[in-house]
C-alpha cells in the first residue's frame, strides 16, 4: 500500500485507485506548529499492524484498525511535531520530533522513546527522553532509521549521527566540514551506512564519515 500525505490530509494508492483516509485531527486546537498546522503524514506500519500517522502540531496518532489514539506531549511525547518513527526489536517505538516555529519556537523537539508494555498495568512512565545525550533533546531531528542488525540510527542536527545498541555512540569525524544537518539515512545490502546531509552525500566508513562526491570514492 502507498500512502500519501498533504497539507490537506493522508490517503492511500490500493492498486486500483486513490483512497482518502481520515484521521481525526482537530486542527483549530493547534495553537503551535512547525510548517502547516495539522499537516498529516503516515510514518510507519508496526509489527502489531497498528499504524502510526504524524500531525504537525498535533502529535501523533495511532490506528489499530478500529479506533485512533492520540499521543502529544503531555502524553510523554517530547513535541507535537513527528517528523519520523521506527520500531526497534524489542517493539518499542522510537520518535524524533522538531520544535514549533509558527508562531514563535518552543525549544522542544528531540529524540523519545514509547514502551507500549510500560503503559499497560505497570505504572511505568511510557516516554522516555534523552537530555543527557547532546544533541537528541530541545532540537530540531530530521532523520532516524531501524537498521537489520537492531540498532536505531539518529541525526543530531549540529552535532553528528547517533548508534543506539543500548548506548548511545555519536560519529562526527569527517574529511570535509559540515553543519550536520543530517535529512536521510540509509542502509545499504552490504550493511554501509549513508547519509544526506543538507549539501552533500556522506557515508560512514569505519569511525569516520566520508564525503562522497560525483566521482566516488564507490
Amino acid at each position: 500500500t502507498i500512502w500519501v500525505g498533504s497539507s490537506t490530509g493522508v490517503a492511500y494508492y490500493n492498486g486500483s485507485a486513490i483512497i482518502d483516509f481520515d484521521v481525526p485531527v482537530d486542527v483549530e486546537a493547534i495553537k503551535s506548529y512547525s510548517i502547516t498546522p495539522g499537516r498529516v503524514s503516515m510514518k510507519l506500519q508496526d509489527s502489531k499492524g497498528n499504524l502510526w500517522f504524524g500531525a504537525d502540531g498535533a502529535g501523533v496518532f495511532r490506528y489499530d484498525g478500529t479506533s485512533f489514539t492520540q499521543f502529544t506531549k503531555k502524553d510523554g511525547l517530547c513535541s507535537n511535531t513527528v517528523n519520523g518513527i521506527v520500531e526497534d526489536k524489542q517493539g518499542r517505538l522510537w520518535f524524533i520530533c522538531m520544535q514549533s516555529h509558527q508562531p514563535e519556537k518552543t525549544g522542544d523537539g528531540g529524540l523519545c522513546r514509547y514502551d507500549p508494555s510500560a503503559a499497560v498495568g505497570t505504572g511505568s512512565k511510557s516516554f522516555t527522553t534523552f537530555p543527557e545525550v547532546d544533541g537528541l533533546h530541545g532540537n530540531d531531528l530530521y532523520s532516524i532509521l531501524a537498521d537489520r542488525a537492531g540498532n536505531v540510527w539518529i541525526g543530531a542536527t549540529g552535532l553528528g549521527v547517533y548508534r543506539n545498541d543500548g548506548a548511545f555512540t555519536l560519529f562526527n569525524t569527517t574529511d570535509r566540514k559540515t553543519t550536520f544537518g543530517v535529512q536521510d539515512i540509509l542502509e545499504d545490502r552490504n550493511g554501509t551506512m549513508w547519509f544526506g546531509f543538507s549539501g552533500g552525500l556522506f557515508r560512514l566508513e569505519g569511525s569516520a564519515i566520508v564525503n562522497v562526491t560525483k566521482g566516488g570514492p564507490w
